[in-house]
């Protein structure tokens, strides 16, 4: 899943600051569940809900892809070292 996943670094509108994080539609294609709908606190008398990603649930699987990749390296690095 996390290889579906893109980091992006945008320009938050109407502001000349710099973030980095994802894209709430790509996320939801992958991870449904880390995506809501909701009025944001400063836009809320235009009535329009805005895509909004929980980090907290994108942490996870990218807490447990590091792990799977350093189970992968110990494995390479056992095996180089047979040889």
């Amino acid at each position: 899943k996390v290889t579906q996943l893109r980091g992006v670094s945008y320009n938050k509108i109407g502001s000349e600051e710099k973030s980095i994080g994802v894209i709430a539609q790509e996320v939801e294609k992958v991870l449904p569940s880390a995506v809501t709908e909701k009025e944001l606190p400063l836009k809320t008398d235009d009535g329009v809900s805005y895509k909004t990603v929980q980090y907290d649930q994108v942490v996870g699987l990218l807490i447990e892809a590091v792990n799977e990749l350093s189970n992968r390296v110990k494995v390479l690095e056992a095996n180089n070292g047979n040889n």
